[in-house]
């Protein structure tokens, strides 16, 4: 019932000013939109486009669906995107003709998918990710480029890396990584802001959701933290939630008598 009048208070607010923001959490102040599911269709005119993508994403720090960033033109300011901190969708960026700064987004979730991968990318050139710590499901890449061939995927996505194409160019013809990132090697491209940031520690078997913050059973992080956690198995020690968040704890579900906004459970009273 929580979840269905959420929907519906989404569906309401979604044509208000014609904008893509509807509500805002007043515990962590994440601004919800609402994602989309046009695949790789163009809307209109690359004007009316790219419009359309503005609007519906502007601003917003969680997307609850997908997020869809297709036919960007060289020029366009995709600087929109660059607050986005989670997806509970899939992620699809195809036919894009310029940089695509997904700099703040840290976890896709992959309640959907896009012909069974949680994140694709095609015909994009540079797409920058550098907080990115966890993928829900599996990746595809359709000709990457040198840096994204270079991300450890295996220490983010929990399902199967493809890639289709082979690289955009030889790799002896690839630019190199940042000095700042020569520890790891690792980069989403050569300014030293693009290392890699995840952590390279081999979690034990025991760790349910192979995220931990020591190489040992105790340093495994409870199922319910994503990108690491401070402390061993506690729900209150994790760097962001895998569900939702109250009262100081990561959770799977709101409980009775709250409702929620984005990632966070709030009282109804």
């Amino acid at each position: 019932m929580k979840s269905i009048a959420l929907m519906l208070i989404l569906l309401l607010l979604r044509f208000r000013n014609g904008q893509g923001i509807y509500l805002e959490s007043p515990v962590s102040g994440d601004k919800v939109c609402v994602g989309t599911e046009t695949g790789l269709a163009k809307l209109g005119s690359s004007s009316y486009h790219y419009k359309k993508m503005y609007r519906q994403f502007e601003d917003c720090t969680y997307v609850f669906g997908n997020l869809e960033i297709t036919h960007l033109k060289a020029g366009q300011d995709a600087s929109f995107l660059s607050n986005i901190r989670v997806v509970t969708g899939y992620v699809l960026l195809f036919g894009n003709e310029m940089d695509i700064p997904l700099t703040s987004l840290v976890f896709v979730r992959g309640d959907m998918t896009y012909e069974g991968y949680t994140i694709v990318i095609a015909m994009s050139p540079n797409v920058y990710l550098p907080a990115l710590t966890e993928i829900g499901g599996s990746v595809k890449l359709f000709m990457p480029n040198c840096f994204l061939d270079s991300i450890h995927w295996q220490y983010i996505s929990r399902g199967k890396v493809v890639r289709a194409l082979g690289l955009e160019k030889p790799a002896d013809k690839c630019d190199q990584c940042s000095d700042a990132c020569a520890a790891q090697g690792h980069c989403w491209g050569p300014e030293q802001d693009m290392c890699q940031s995840v952590p390279m520690v081999q979690c034990d078997v025991a760790c349910q959701n192979s995220t931990c913050y020591k190489e040992d059973m105790l340093g495994c992080c409870h199922p319910q933290c994503v990108g690491g956690c401070t402390d061993g198995w506690i729900n209150s020690a994790c760097h962001y939630c895998r569900h939702f968040y109250y009262k100081g704890r990561c959770i799977e579900d709101c409980p009775d008598g709250t409702y929620y906004i984005g990632g966070d459970c709030i009282d109804l009273n």
